[in-house]
């Protein structure tokens, strides 16, 4: 008989079974070795030898959607099924559908017919519980046809299973919340004084779970902090999954199959062998690094903190800004760009030869010529007599303040003669001025972006 390792779901179904995906009648046994294969651990495979490997009859119903995938991306095959056994579930006893020729056990769900029948009478499909399984392994008899169901039975069984399992669900849920209802009203009923006390081991005092103080009612795995494994360990433990080894031809193994709750005790096995491997990495030592994670990172002197938000440094500097005492603009501006000027100061600037080095400088760049306040190197470059030059030379205050100034000195030197001598000192005054002027200006400016008002541009 011919056996295909490990199937995946591109491969299903055979090509020499036809087209039909689902409602195979199958053969199956758990394969517990597979089932913890994914933890790598030696003491694991022996266990999982020593659980007992029944023989089950199942029906395929859909995929099971195990999500475990080869290297490659492929998927491997799964599937969901509905077992089938000689006696009614004793968890849910309408979930079951007499396979023919036993009668119906309601006029709702007739039997079902298996073409070609199987080697067993007196059958009954169990719709809940159902299994999920990856398949680890199938056996091939290409010379039996396989017993299926037709396509309207094998829908018929999906939407019974469906109502079933929705129908227990709804059972279960309704019995745990009389069993709370009833737990609560016993309580109630007994005296504070005399109601039992609960004692509280001292681990669990010192180390609370994370249910208990989150208050959320999670699951023991999750909150239990001896299971917080490495990364590779969880990734193993991830990869775990039930797996079973199927074959196609139903009478492969004669006699009566096992009771399908047997499949649930084997499965419960299985998944112990997972939670002691679990406890066992996390004595060995092998949990995950509890060094704390700052330790060893370099310190950043620019770390980025809450305050650094441009949201909040604007805030700040809105604050700091009213906050500050503002001055009297009294205080803040000059009366007059030229107070400073004393008349016996303006009477030295024109009492002999003056030498500066920043008209020296000037000279230099603008071909020995000193560039009056107002003018530039082409207006110094046209003759006296020129338009441009003339309204350059007199338009403005400045101009003005400097023709006042000239008149008061200026005859004497023309009439000593002294040729140059007057034009040097009168630059230096209109620069004088013109500086006297920038610096009035810029603490205007200054004093009103200081008391919070709009700043007009130039």
């Amino acid at each position: 008989m011919p056996a295909i390792e490990s199937p995946f779901s591109r491969s299903w179904p055979l090509p020499a079974r036809g087209p039909e995906l689902f409602g195979h009648c199958v053969l199956l046994r758990l394969d517990p070795a597979a089932s913890v294969a994914a933890l790598q651990d030696e003491e694991a495979t022996r266990s999982a030898s020593l659980i007992s490997r029944d023989w089950f009859l199942g029906v395929t119903l859909a995929s099971g959607g195990a999500g475990l995938y080869a290297p490659d991306g492929r998927g491997f095959l799964s599937f969901k099924f509905c077992l089938i056994g000689t006696n009614l579930p004793t968890e849910y006893e309408p979930g079951a559908v007499p396979i023919a020729p036993l009668e119906p056990l309601i006029a709702e769900r007739p039997a079902f017919n298996f073409v070609p029948a199987l080697p067993v009478e007196g059958l009954y499909v169990h719709t809940y519980p159902c299994m999920y399984a990856i398949v680890s392994r199938i056996h091939d008899t290409p010379e039996k046809p396989l017993a299926m169901l037709s396509p309207d039975e094998h829908l018929r069984l999906r939407q019974y299973q469906s109502r079933d399992e929705y129908n227990q669900g709804m059972f279960e849920h309704a019995k745990e919340v009389a069993e709370y209802e009833a737990k609560q009203a016993v309580m109630l009923a007994v005296p504070p004084d005399e109601a039992p006390v609960i004692p509280i081991d001292a681990e669990q005092r010192s180390h609370p779970s994370i249910s208990s103080v989150s208050g959320s009612d999670c699951d023991s795995e999750v909150s239990d902090i001896k299971y917080l494994l490495t990364e590779d360990m969880q990734a193993r433990l991830r990869r775990v999954r039930i797996f079973v080894e199927v074959w196609l031809d139903p009478a492969f193994h004669p006699g009566t199959p096992t009771d399908p709750a047997k499949f649930k005790e084997a499965t419960a096995e299985v998944e112990a062998l997972w939670e002691d491997w679990k406890e066992r990495v996390q004595a060995a030592g092998d949990g995950p690094d509890d060094t704390p994670i700052d330790v060893g990172l370099p310190y950043d002197d620019h770390a980025v903190l809450p305050e650094d938000a441009v949201d909040s440094r604007i805030e700040k500097d809105n604050l700091a800004r009213q906050a500050a005492p503002s001055m009297p603009e009294s205080e803040t501006a000059p009366e007059s760009p030229t107070h400073w000027l004393r008349p016996t100061e303006t009477t030295k600037v024109f009492a002999g030869p003056i030498e500066t080095r920043q008209d020296d400088q000037k000279a230099e760049l603008n071909g020995g010529k000193i560039l009056h306040n107002g003018e530039d190197a082409v207006t110094a470059a046209l003759p006296t007599e020129h338009p441009l030059r003339m309204a350059t030379a007199g338009d403005g205050p400045e101009s003005q303040l400097a023709n006042t100034s000239t008149s008061v000195t200026e005859p004497s030197s023309r009439k000593t003669g002294l040729s140059g001598v007057p034009k040097r000192s009168l630059a230096f005054l209109r620069g004088s001025l013109s500086n006297l002027r920038t610096k009035a200006e810029a603490i205007r400016v200054f004093s009103k972006a200081a008391k919070g008002q709009p700043v007009a541009s130039s």
